[in-house]
């Protein structure tokens, strides 16, 4: 019984380091490159601010979202006498 019990623990662990190594091989083989990141990354934030490369036309500042005041929505601020 202790013979059964010891060779399933040890094909557990080998089945899991398979498991892991293969990930880790994959990830390894797919991922893009640190530099290629951060370029990617810094051109689209520029490119809002017009600083950057623009990928298209429409690359602009965001609108302004539908939460913000305006001055006729806007309560003015009570002072406690």
């Amino acid at each position: 019984m202790r013979g059964m019990f010891l060779k399933i623990v040890l094909w557990f662990w080998a089945s899991l380091a398979l498991v892991a190594l293969a990930l880790h091989v994959t990830i390894i083989a797919t991922s893009v490159p640190p530099e290629v990141r951060v370029q990617r990354f810094s051109d689209t934030a520029l490119s809002g601010y017009g600083a950057g490369p623009s990928r298209s036309s429409s690359a602009r500042a965001c609108p302004p979202s539908p939460r913000t005041s305006t001055a006729s929505s806007a309560r003015p601020v009570s002072t406690p006498s």
